[in-house]
């Protein structure tokens, strides 16, 4: 999976949660909003009940009271009256319930205790309102020596107060949630971050593995006959570019066969890796040297004319009858040397050297081939 689609699918998963979580924020702004209006209408409505009872109370010298536009002709029927106009329904284990009003008058004696308590300050205040539970209560000043207090069921308010709660508790759990899947993308994001590393040098680390495959010969260190074309190529490339000349050299084992038939394969891969290593300790680290095949090896010289690689060919040469082998005496090679004629070919030029390294073996073996000339 790309990085570009994991960032593509956490971005619309977080949209999502963050558009389901406004909704819920919104609603849950809607019912607070609701119980506060609820509440701000239940407080108005038994303040003015205590107004108004409070007012048809201090009238002893009037026989009926005018409220409203109604006559009320004592207070028990006012308060009568109220209930009936004023029903208010809530369900409740599938029955229903009227509003109910209760009035109560104390002497201050009475109050006493109960505004201790609350610690009401009726020098200040009128009235006092409070909540309990489901009922609204609302303790008022009559006249110094005698208080009021009435309270009635506000039920809806409690069934929005719970209705809010559970807003809450979902606006949480949906909050948690986001949180969780916001710590989980980021765990998510450090391993995909970790395992492409991984898999960045695992490639990189395969492709170097190819590569040494590929242009490595795993029996002699030396380079393979692929990266020996590749970097002719760019040797005549460079050469038709720039007008520098480069020189190759040929040589492959005397009379390898019979080595390896008379002491085995074994005792052979011994011999090629004997020669190959002389040979390469030779060489500058802009030389390149492959195994062409079998016992042969090819050496491309860059920036060098024919006297330098025939002079390194006879270098070669020596240092591999120099070198002690175990159960024979001394290991020879044949050369070829050539150098690069401008606009001449890969086949032209491996013709050439091919043609020269022949020579050598016909002229006796051991010895140096160059430009039809005998060493």
């Amino acid at each position: 999976m790309s990085k570009s689609l994991i960032r593509y699918q956490y971005f619309n998963q977080t949209v999502f949660l963050f558009l389901i979580s406004s909704v819920f924020i919104y609603l849950g702004l809607g019912v607070f909003h609701i119980k506060d209006d609820v509440a701000k209408s239940e407080r108005e409505g038994i303040v003015l009940i205590y107004k108004l009872y409070k007012k048809i109370a201090l009238r002893h010298d009037v026989q009926s009271y005018l409220i409203e536009n109604e006559h009320y002709e004592n207070l028990d029927e006012f308060i009568n009256e109220y209930k009936k106009i004023t029903p208010f329904v809530v369900e409740d284990d599938k029955t229903q319930r009227k509003f109910d009003l209760t009035i109560k008058r104390f002497s201050f004696e009475e109050a006493k205790e109960l505004i201790e308590k609350k610690r009401f300050d009726f020098e200040r205040y009128e009235y006092r309102i409070w909540h309990e539970k489901e009922d609204l209560f609302l303790l008022g000043k009559l006249s110094d020596t005698e208080y009021l207090m009435l309270s009635k069921p506000i039920s809806i308010l409690d069934v929005v107060s719970k209705l809010l709660y559970y807003f809450s508790l979902l606006l949480f759990f949906i909050l948690l949630t986001f949180v969780v899947f916001v710590l989980y993308a980021s765990f998510e994001k450090e391993n995909y971050t970790k395992r492409k590393e991984e898999l960045e040098k695992e490639y990189k680390r395969l492709s170097y593995d190819t590569l040494q495959i590929a242009f490595v010969d795993t029996l002699t260190g030396v380079g393979t006959r692929m990266k020996l074309a590749q970097s002719l190529r760019d040797l005549i490339e460079t050469s038709k570019r720039f007008e520098h000349s480069f020189s190759v050299i040929m040589f492959d084992i005397d009379n390898f066969k019979i080595i390896n038939d008379t002491y085995g394969h074994d005792y052979g891969d011994y011999i090629l890796q004997k020669v190959a290593a002389t040979a390469k300790n030779s060489l500058r680290a802009s030389d390149i040297i492959a195994r062409w095949g079998g016992e042969e090896f090819v050496i491309a010289l860059p920036m060098s004319d024919l006297e330098v690689a025939k002079n390194l060919a006879h270098k070669i040469k020596e240092r591999i009858e120099n070198v002690v082998y175990e159960k024979i005496e001394k290991v020879t090679c044949s050369f070829g040397v050539v150098e690069y004629i401008q606009d001449e070919d890969e086949e032209s030029l491996f013709k050439r050297v091919d043609t020269l390294l022949y020579q050598a073996k016909k002229a006796g073996k051991n010895c140096v081939k160059y430009e039809e000339k005998i060493c």
